[in-house]
């Protein structure tokens, strides 16, 4: 990719993104089938180019009221305080986009440098990097930071692309590099302990020209082109030398695997809430259990998310489930449910979804706790949808909620097809 810049142009500042309307004025590197964005630190207000068709955005904030003003301009995001940035909840590769504002971590270089190494650990291949409140920080030097190696100079100022494949003399980062869901982070990025993601060496990004050639300017959309054209290997080696779920699962059922997981036309087909989003009773959207994004994929091909206020996705198996997300241009964040989740203390939702992931949780404190969780977030007469297969969970699971959260629930006459699991509505004025 040519890295000619354009006649000179100041550092880009938050005002300067938020002023821009359209996907031009971000410049020639980010091409039309460029869709995830992350947007971190960079306050309270939307930017409006990132909601315009073809763009699929989520932003982490510094504060719980930033997240909240952002959810209530119909942005989705969560938050975490300024120290906890230097690990982020998203696999490697996770965004096609991301917009950093460095303002508040200027401060303490150290810090800044950490969460650079971790800004561009997210960034897809051939993905751009905007580096805002440059203002703030004149004299930034990236190349002083240790993630300038990964990176080479955009057509914008302030602006880099992701360099292709692993760049010479820096180690790659143990496993997937983020933190997983039931364990701690291998390695803290910081100046003296840099490293950088894996990549198979077969791996072929969506913005490849060879890759890239293949979209047509067609009545298909871009976004609907992209679940098509991506390249499937690119999640079997998500980890040097570890096998992952997607290469265990792939090798023992091929075609459950290619249906279930990867298909070029994703069908959730425990999904039964369409109408409510084209009536408008469903505005905002909890995907819990999220895998390989294959909900926002139904949602996709049936346009419904543009019908959406909010759409926000999380949980995996593992890395490999969620490198499949950023294949196809969605976002998914990496949680564990029975933990506080990391989303506003005011951001409800009028449907939170799950199917096929309560029988992991192992006794009934376990149900208990995700009850609380998914109920602190559930507007009222919103639903609670939960569905699996038979198991020793359902019991659990009606233990909990009987013991713990029966003021709270009000039963639904109707149930899921598979394992009699009810649907939950929360009563009005609870």
């Amino acid at each position: 990719m040519s890295t000619t810049r354009e006649p000179p142009q100041p550092a880009w500042s938050s005002g300067d993104l938020r002023r821009c309307t359209a996907r031009s004025c971000l410049g020639p590197n980010v091409t039309s089938i460029h869709r995830s964005v992350l947007l971190l630190a960079t306050g309270p207000s939307r930017f409006s180019v990132f909601h315009t068709a073809g763009f699929f955005p989520l932003y982490v904030s510094t504060t719980d009221e930033d997240a909240a003003a952002l959810f209530n301009q119909s942005a989705s995001g969560i938050w975490f305080p300024v120290d906890h940035f230097w690990d982020l909840p998203f696999v490697d590769f996770a965004a096609d986009l991301i917009a950093l504002d460095v303002a508040p971590f200027v401060s303490n270089r150290t810090m800044l440098s950490e969460v650079l190494t971790e800004t561009v650990r997210m960034l897809a291949q051939l993905g751009v990097l905007f580096l805002l409140g440059g203002e703030e920080f004149p004299n930034l030097a990236l190349e002083q930071l240790g993630a300038a190696k990964q990176l080479e100079p955009g057509a914008m100022r302030q602006s880099f692309v992701r360099k292709l494949g692993l760049v010479p003399d820096l180690p790659t980062c143990p496993n997937c590099g983020m933190t997983p869901m039931m364990g701690q982070r291998h390695q803290r990025p910081s100046p003296q302990n840099l490293c950088q993601a894996w990549v198979q060496p077969d791996y072929l990004s969506i913005f490849d020209p060879e890759v890239r050639g293949k979209f047509e300017a067609s009545s298909e959309s871009w976004e609907l082109q992209r679940l098509r054209l991506w390249h499937r290997p690119n999640v079997l080696d998500s980890r040097e030398e570890v096998k992952n779920w997607v290469k265990k699962v792939s090798t023992s059922d091929r075609a459950w695997y290619n249906d279930n997981y990867v298909s070029s036309e994703p069908n959730k087909r425990e999904w039964r809430f369409s109408q409510l989003i084209t009536e408008g009773k469903v505005k905002r959207l909890l995907d819990a259990g999220a895998g390989s994004c294959t909900l926002e994929g139904t949602l996709r091909r049936q346009r419904l998310l543009s019908k959406l206020d909010v759409y926000l996705a999380f949980g995996a198996y593992d890395c490999s489930m969620l490198r499949i997300c950023a294949e196809r241009g969605a976002l998914s964040f990496q949680q564990n449910w029975l933990k506080q989740m990391p989303i506003c203390a005011s951001c409800k939702f009028d449907l939170i979804f799950q199917v096929e992931g309560l029988h992991h949780n192992k006794d009934v404190e376990a149900h208990g706790l995700f009850l609380q969780n998914m109920l602190s977030h559930l507007a009222c007469g919103g639903l609670l949808y939960v569905q699996d297969g038979f198991g020793p969970w359902v019991e659990m699971f009606h233990q909990a909620l009987t013991s713990q959260h029966a003021d709270h629930l009000q039963r639904h006459h109707g149930c899921s097809r598979r394992g009699n699991v009810p649907v939950f509505p929360r009563p009005s004025g609870t």
